[in-house]
């Protein structure tokens, strides 16, 4: 059997970023994040988000 050779493997390690919005910026972004699910949902696509991400998407 031939010797395989991977090269490195790039480094996935999360990094954590914390910003600061204005509360328009807010609701901007979960009006954005609402309209994309609901048209993803649409077309049948499955979005697989943790509770983390779940709990930040606007209540319908």
């Amino acid at each position: 059997m031939a010797n395989l050779k991977l090269g490195k493997l790039p480094d996935r390690t999360p990094a954590k970023l914390t910003i600061t919005i204005t509360p328009d910026l807010q609701t901007a972004l979960q009006a954005y994040a609402g309209d994309l699910y609901r048209h993803l949902r649409r077309r049948g696509v499955g979005l697989r988000l943790g509770a983390c991400h779940a709990c930040h998407l606007p209540r319908q």
